[in-house]
């Protein structure tokens, strides 16, 4: 949550049309919203605080808005379980508030959990499209043949793979993302690049708060970034110009891989996603998904993954493959 942490202490978007924003960290502005109105900003690990949920019990609390509700149907993996926690939050406001709930990426299935989740009654549904026409998709398939050293020989030619993407398209303005899938895969790859000459930064959830603020200032700052990160680089990044995401690896599933390409472009520009993979790292998708020791879990895992398989399969129709997937 760190990343939204640093837009909602951001002073360019406080008091925007005379609203006063606030965040959860700043006490006292649960009084004057209490008084005077307002909009209060929280990461759900917030709301595990008593003295916040005991202001928001005492406050008119008109309307919750929750970002990125896709996570809800993942709280089961372990991912962000805070989430779990909004609807109890609703329940216990004196008023019940009008309720909206934002995602760019949910399945029918996963509009029906979330509406039981929040205690929504009814609501209306507005769909749109999940393709974005500028970004470019392209998918790389590369094998590693014999038996020996094949862990070794693998991480070796996807490394080289990405430095040849980076060669070729690497923007002249603009942020580029690098997604790996675990921390050990972060920090090889950042090693690598720097090795390299180029300036990249590694970002995952265990590293220290304040090296995570550094990151994210180099990122939101410099001119041409690039920061190599698990998929813990992703909810409340804000930069518009990211001309170029990578992922350096397999993502867990397609709702991962749409969340991570389309921070892309957002500024309505040309941009570009790639994927370096080899087939047998859906194997090893599938045991990072199995870890949970829950059936019910891994199911859903396993069936996000499938989704992507078929989406690689066909990569020059792959945007048409993720919206059929959405609906």
């Amino acid at each position: 949550e760190e990343p939204i942490y640093e837009i909602i202490s951001n002073p360019t978007y406080h008091g925007k049309a005379g609203i006063p924003i606030y965040n959860g960290d700043m006490l006292v502005g649960y009084q004057y919203i209490k008084q005077n109105g307002g909009l209060l900003y929280l990461a759900p690990e917030q709301l595990r605080r008593e003295d916040v949920r005991t202001a928001l019990s005492t406050a008119r609390v008109r309307r919750v808005v929750v970002d990125e509700v896709h996570i809800l149907p993942q709280v089961d993996r372990g991912f962000r379980p805070a989430y779990a926690e909004i609807g109890s939050l609703i329940e216990s406001l004196r008023i019940p508030p009008q309720i909206l709930a934002f995602t760019a990426t949910a399945t029918a299935s996963d509009f029906s959990y979330i509406a039981r989740s929040l205690h929504m009654v009814e609501p209306k549904r507005f769909l749109f499209s999940v393709k974005r026409s500028n970004i470019k998709i392209s998918i790389k398939e590369f094998n590693v043949h014999g038996k020996d050293n094949v862990k070794r020989r693998k991480r070796t030619q996807r490394l080289k793979m990405l430095d040849a993407v980076l060669r070729q398209h690497r923007p002249r303005n603009g942020a580029t993302i690098v997604y790996c899938p675990t921390v050990n895969d972060v920090k090889r790859t950042t090693k690598y690049l720097r090795g390299e000459k180029y300036s990249a930064k590694a970002y995952y959830s265990e590293l220290p708060k304040g090296r995570k603020k550094r990151v994210l200032r180099y990122f939101l700052t410099k001119k041409r970034p690039i920061v190599v990160a698990t998929n813990a680089f992703g909810l409340g990044i804000d930069r518009p110009d990211v001309r170029l995401v990578v992922h350096a690896g397999l993502p867990l599933g397609i709702d991962a891989y749409a969340q991570e390409i389309g921070r892309a472009g957002r500024d309505g520009k040309k941009a570009r996603a790639v994927l370096l993979y080899t087939p047998t790292d859906f194997a090893d998708a599938s045991r990072i998904i199995r870890q949970n020791n829950n059936d019910t879990t891994d199911y859903r895992g396993e069936k996000r993954l499938d989704a992507l398989k078929k989406v690689i399969a066909e990569p020059k129709k792959a945007w048409k493959g993720i919206a059929k997937y959405f609906g």
